[in-house]
């Protein structure tokens, strides 16, 4: 199936976010784990979990630029936890169980999978627009930009 849509570099932010968050935006709290891995879009996407369901939490387009904070931090958390294992003379942590708390405002979708059997599989996928962290001093950190949308229109008759 040809792949149609605009290329990432010459996308608008408008027509961006028309595309990704026509929903509307909600704010939802889960914890992110350092599994992260890059779209053929070119956005980032880390396997999270909510009341232990997991789901995939997606940052596109240019908000991908301001997760650097979040990375490090979840880098810093799995250095820690590798140390404090050694330390105690027991195996490291699996990634999944090394999680971080987030609170963000983006959109749900779901995706449906098909197998060659025939058996459908929804993953259940959260594009963040915003997202707030603690930053080293417990100061919360607001990253990300709200969704730009179009002014809304007056339908009042004169």
């Amino acid at each position: 199936m040809p792949d149609r849509r605009d290329q990432l570099s010459v996308v608008p932010d408008l027509k961006e976010d028309s595309g990704l968050f026509k929903g509307g935006v909600v704010e939802v709290a889960f914890e992110v784990t350092p599994l992260r891995k890059r779209t053929t879009r070119g956005d980032m996407l880390v396997m999270g979990f909510i009341s232990g369901v997991e789901i995939e939490v997606i940052f596109p387009g240019r908000r991908r630029a301001s997760t650097g904070p979040l990375l490090s931090r979840l880098d810093q958390l799995v250095r820690q936890a590798n140390r404090e294992a050694q330390q105690a003379k027991r195996p490291a942590p699996s990634m999944t169980q090394i999680r971080y708390p987030l609170k963000a405002q983006g959109t749900w979708r779901t995706r449906i999978h098909r197998d060659p059997h025939d058996i459908v599989d929804r993953t259940h996928q959260f594009l963040i627009a915003r997202w707030m962290m603690r930053d080293g001093a417990g100061i919360e950190r607001v990253y990300g930009d709200p969704p730009v949308t179009l002014p809304a229109q007056d339908t009042r008759q004169p």
